[in-house]
């Protein structure tokens, strides 16, 4: 797991040695950069962004190139915070980039297409986070069509920025200056739009349902966005392999296993960084996941984790993945002791991830467990679902922990399990009290009450809403009407008992004070 956010003196100390060197720009620091953005240190990498840019000596090369990476850092930082204040700092990134782009249009034009690339990025990310978290939703469609939306934003964003750069082409030389881009970087900024446009594409391919014609045409599209650049790029060209990887992926998507095939044999043959070396074989067991070869897929797991040190979270979700196939093929064949072993092996992979590779990998891994142990209602899944959801809590990422238990709610109403049911939508509800929405937990606790009223704390639930509206209520009319309302609710719903006596004696003096004495001792 990343470090916690607090700034330890060595970290201070970090950051007074970054803020006093004199550099030309980040490339010199890429490296540096990359590595506190790995570690969880954001704040220090934009603390460092920020300095540099506020110096007054920097060119406009310097000036764009600390920026991009001022945006690129905010955009990581986001996919590793709860939901709750994710929409925050990817605002700020976008503005950042907004800002710098109407500042500058003007004077160095060619310069403002790498910032205004990484906002399109950020769109685009959004959009796939709301793609993952939307298979565990309440109304995926709603979350489903949000992903869609800014996906195509992202899109639009994108395509505008390849025309822009055929603009530019027509006026740029070939020499590279501290004022413009040159022709072979606008060249091989299109090259790099195309495939972010590719994987757009396959993004918004996969908000719709399996097998339908939109899907297929977006995935289309994807593989036409990807195979542009191929043409003109060196065959060992960095960009060739990240392309060849996505076309795996969007052919395996469309079930066109031979394609996919013969892509990863042409990459097999080539000499990979340790990093690609393991993202590979993690396409490679995806393949074999998608034809259901799950033991071909335990076999080609069995090779080590690390290639010289270096581990990758892509590859440890397929071996996740695995695990999640395997848990689900011993339920269905009621082979309980196999269930038990995946079953542990997958939550402790889980862990694993996290703990490894941060928390966007780790909530990554965790959407993985809750989209699987969510499409069965058994009582080990509902057990598995509130321990997830119980150390969303723990995390303090609010929003996913009450999300998580709703699912396991509704879950666990739908298989007849109604105490258990209760349970886990009180959980939901406490946690919206502890956020401070005092109407979201009122709520939350008459429709608990009133939908499993025939459990025997549901009236001790519905009267907990009722004294948190009149602990509140004072001179507010709103709630007055509000309190009287639920006092009649809790009448009509509860027959007897200390809470039903409490109700009465409550209404009974509301409207004795209104004079009506006839119905004060009705």
């Amino acid at each position: 797991m990343f470090p916690t956010r607090k700034i330890s003196l060595a970290v201070l100390l970090l950051s007074i040695v970054l803020s006093g060197q004199v550099c030309a720009g980040p490339g010199e620091e890429a490296q540096l950069l990359s590595g506190l953005r790995e570690r969880g240190l954001f704040e220090i990498a934009e603390y460092h962004c920020r300095n540099q840019l506020g110096r007054e000596d920097l060119t406009p090369r310097t000036r764009m190139q600390w920026t991009v990476e001022m945006v690129r850092t905010m955009a990581q930082e986001a996919l590793n915070l709860p939901a709750d204040q994710r929409a925050v700092v990817w605002n700020r990134a976008v503005d950042t980039a907004t800002r710098y782009v109407t500042v500058h249009a003007a004077q160095a034009k060619s310069f403002t297409i790498p910032v205004a690339t990484q906002a399109a990025l950020v769109w685009a990310k959004q959009g796939e986070f709301l793609r993952l978290e939307a298979v565990v939703a309440r109304d995926p469609a709603v979350e489903m069509q949000g992903a869609r939306d800014k996906l195509r934003v992202a899109a639009k964003e994108l395509n505008d920025l390849l025309q822009e750069v055929d603009v530019q082409l027509t006026m740029a030389t070939s020499t590279i200056t501290d004022e413009a881009l040159s022709q072979q970087e606008l060249i091989s900024i299109k090259q790099r739009l195309s495939f972010y446009l590719g994987s757009v594409y396959r993004n918004q391919a996969v908000t719709y349902p399996l097998g339908s014609g939109d899907r297929v045409a977006a995935m289309q599209r994807a593989i036409s966005a990807l195979k542009k650049p191929l043409s003109q790029l060196a065959a060992e060209d960095g960009l060739v392999v990240d392309i060849q990887i996505g076309l795996i992926g969007c052919h395996r998507e469309l079930g066109q296993w031979t394609a996919a095939v013969e892509l990863l044999k042409i990459l097999e043959k080539n000499t990979l960084e340790p990093a690609l070396q393991l993202r590979l074989r993690s396409e490679q067991v995806r393949l074999l996941l998608a034809q259901q070869e799950l033991q071909k897929c335990t076999l080609l797991l069995e090779g080590p984790r690390s290639v010289s040190g270096v581990t990758s979270p892509e590859l440890d979700l397929a071996r996740l993945d695995t695990y999640i196939g395997l848990w689900q093929q011993a339920s269905v064949e009621n082979n309980e002791e196999q269930r038990k072993r995946w079953e542990q092996l997958t939550v402790a992979a889980v862990a694993a991830i996290e703990q490894e590779h941060g928390e966007y990998w780790g909530r990554r891994a965790e959407l993985r467990l809750l989209e699987h142990a969510g499409s069965r209602g058994a009582p080990a899944n509902l057990d598995i679902l509130e321990r997830t959801a119980d150390e969303l809590y723990r995390k303090e990422n609010f929003t996913e922990a009450v999300n998580a238990y709703d699912q396991a709610a509704d879950l666990a109403l739908a298989g007849g399990f109604d105490e258990v049911a209760l349970k886990l939508s009180y959980k939901a509800a406490l946690v919206t009290q502890q956020q401070g929405d005092l109407d979201e937990f009122i709520n939350r606790l008459v429709t608990l009450a009133l939908r499993l009223r025939k459990q025997p704390t549901a009236a001790t639930i519905h009267m907990l809403a009722v004294r948190n509206i009149a602990a509140v209520m004072q001179d507010d009319a709103q709630r007055q009407l509000q309190f009287r309302q639920l006092l009649e609710e809790h009448l009509q719903f509860f027959r007897a008992g200390t809470t039903v006596d409490q109700a009465r004696v409550w209404l009974g003096a509301l409207v004795q004070r209104e004079g009506k004495w006839d119905e004060a001792l009705a």
